[in-house]
Formats: C-alpha cells, structure tokens, sequence
C-alpha cells in the first residue's frame, strides 16, 4: 500500500510518500531516485529518502511554489 500527504506550507508544495514494503531505496543505489531528486533540486527544491534497513519507505519533497499559486492559497491551475 502507498500513503501520500500533500499540503502548501510557507510557499511550498510538501508531500510525503510512503509504502508499506521492505526498504532498500536510496539515491544511486540503483532504486530510481537520482532522476527524480535531480529534477527537485534543479527547480529549487528538495527530496530526502528515509528507508531503514526492514522498515518501510518514506520520501519526504519540498516544491517551492510560483507566486501566483500562493496567492491562491497553493492551488495551480490546471494549465500549468
């Protein structure tokens, strides 16, 4: 099963991802990460991976937000 939290926070989009399988992800241990945290960074955000040994996965992003999307209280419009 995957869990997935999002809220805006201080001008940014945070969202919490986790599974309920057996860890092992990190960034360039071969789990498919280096991809999606180079993408994060290269727009100004972040991406950290929490995977104990026998525990499940948890990747915690942060997105910085346009302006105008915090003027709407964090909500993007769909052309975007």
């Amino acid at each position: 099963m995957v869990e997935v939290r999002a809220r805006t926070y201080d001008g940014a989009l945070e969202a919490v991802i986790g599974d309920d399988g057996v860890a092992g992800a990190e960034p360039g241990g071969g789990a498919g990460l280096v991809g999606p945290s180079d993408r994060v960074e290269a727009i100004g955000g972040r991406l950290s991976v929490r995977s104990p040994p026998g525990r499940s996965t948890t990747l915690m992003v942060r997105l910085p937000l346009p302006q105008d999307a915090q003027e709407m209280g964090g909500e993007v419009s769909p052309d975007r």
